[in-house]
This record gives C-alpha cells, structure tokens and sequence, in this order.
C-alpha cells in the first residue's frame, strides 16, 4: 500500500481506499454547520446548525442530499428584533471537484419568524409569519477540514402586509428585499477526489 496512487481516505474511520477502486458505501450523516447571514442588509449569526441525511463520496467528490436547519437564529435592527428558524425544504445535492471547488444545487429555503420584539415589547406573531421559498446557490470549496459554501445577492419576497398577526411590515423591512448573503461552514473532512496523501496524511497535491 506504498504505492504512489493510494490515498488514505476516511482516516477517522481508519480504511484505506485505492485511487481507481470504488469505496465503501456512504451512510447518511447529519453535519454540524455555523455561519452567518445577512437579511436586507441586518447581519444574524447562524450557530448549531445541521446539514441533515447528507453524505460525502471521497472517491467521486459527490456531496449526498441533504436540508439544512437553523432553530432559534435573531436578527434586528433599530426597535425591531424577531428569532427565526432557517430551513430547508427541498433536499439539494452537490460536488467537490478535483480542484476544491465546491457547489451545492439550488437550495429551496424556508424563514419562519418565530418570536418579535418592537420598541421592547414583546409581540405575537401568529404560525403565517413565513417566508418562502427562498432560492440560494451555493458554491465555495471544500477541503480536510470542512466545506465552505456561500451565496449573495439573491432575493426574499415581503410576505402579505396581513401576516404575522398585522405587524408583517415591520418584519418585510427586516427581511425582504435583494442586499442578502449567507456563508457557511460544513464541519467534516470533505477533500477533493484525486487528493494523494503522504504519510501523516499531509495533501500533496
């Protein structure tokens, strides 16, 4: 196994893979994700998130379909605050290619405003106080150490002036709009197919 064209992959799970041979089958994996976003121009944190039923194919760089799920994420401005899930609606699948780029399909996601505080007082928001679908594409890289996906410019729609119990107005001009981005971090070893590893599994490519 010394052989120029073998590679460790999977070295957490301690198999050895064979450039050219097919690998074992991929289980499904749920991965944590971190990141941030920006809604109409007001910067939220996105922490303990998971990329949920996805997997990766070290030897084809093929990432399995998986949703991702923000729960209880905040956002604000100047009197305005409100606490959202993030999700997924449609699975998406992507591909790490030979050279570390990254990209995801179209991901279909889903804003539900879960809690709003104007000027202070807490307001009732109702279960209709959602925004969808929200398409994102996302693209990046992927490496060892993680994936790194991001994607900016694309649009969220105002939701009807009667949701959130009245007070979708205030929400439309916290969320809405076309100034949004998103970038995050998938944890896991997700290195590009082809990658050649030396001994203590430094990449030399």
């Amino acid at each position: 196994m010394g052989k120029i064209g073998t590679r460790r992959a999977g070295a957490s799970a301690g198999w050895l893979l064979v450039v050219g041979m097919a690998g074992p089958a991929v289980a499904a994996t749920d991965y944590a994700v971190s990141g941030s976003a920006t809604f109409n121009g007001n910067a939220s944190a996105l922490g303990d998130g998971q990329f949920l039923g996805s997997s990766y194919t070290s030897a084809t760089g093929v990432i399995g379909a998986g949703t991702f799920k923000f729960q209880g994420a905040s956002v604000g401005n100047a009197g305005t605050s409100l606490t959202y899930h993030l999700d997924q609606s449609i699975a998406s699948a992507g591909q790490v290619g030979a050279d570390g780029l990254a990209a995801l399909a179209d991901a279909s996601m889903r804003l539900t405003v879960v809690g709003l505080t104007l000027s202070g007082t807490p307001r009732a928001v109702g279960t209709d106080c959602v925004f969808e679908p929200i398409h994102i594409v996302l693209d990046g890289n992927g490496s060892a150490s993680g994936l790194e996906l991001s994607a900016t410019g694309f649009s969220i729609a105002p939701i009807d002036p009667n949701a959130c119990n009245g007070f979708a107005t205030a929400i439309n001009n916290l969320i809405a709009g076309n100034a949004n981005s998103i970038a995050l971090r998938v944890e896991g070893n997700f290195s590009p197919p082809g990658t050649i590893f030396t001994a203590g599994f430094e990449s030399v490519r």
